[in-house]
């Protein structure tokens, strides 16, 4: 997946799942920008079904895809994922980071700074 604003990637592969577990995600998450250069990886597990608010999201070409919330303790802070989990390949994905570590290398200057990635 490509970022919307930023010179970003998102790969993401669903994690083996078992009976009763959770699912999870393999993720590589990349940003190059004048401003910071930062590249992470790890396995991202089922958080929670929504934002606190909504299950859903609206991509730029009117579509309307159902989210849920993937959560990794990584050490540039929590990584949040909220991706669509209803298409066979992701068309949406947002990944914050919660309380950002200064290992994060500027790229997110907010605490819960993030970052929208659009595939096909």
């Amino acid at each position: 997946m490509k970022a919307d604003s930023a010179q970003g990637t998102l790969t993401l592969k669903k994690g083996a799942a078992g009976a009763g577990s959770e699912k999870t995600y393999a993720y590589v998450f990349a940003v190059t920008t004048a401003q910071c250069k930062l590249t992470t990886s790890g396995t991202a597990k089922f958080y929670r079904a929504t934002d606190g608010t909504t299950d859903s999201a609206y991509l730029p070409d009117g579509d309307n895809v159902k989210t849920n919330q993937f959560l990794d303790k990584n050490d540039i802070g929590d990584i949040i994922i909220t991706m669509d989990v209803e298409s066979k390949r992701p068309k949406y994905a947002n990944v914050m980071v919660r309380d950002p570590k200064p290992r994060s290398d500027g790229c997110f200057k907010f605490k819960d700074g993030s970052y929208e990635f659009y595939g096909k």
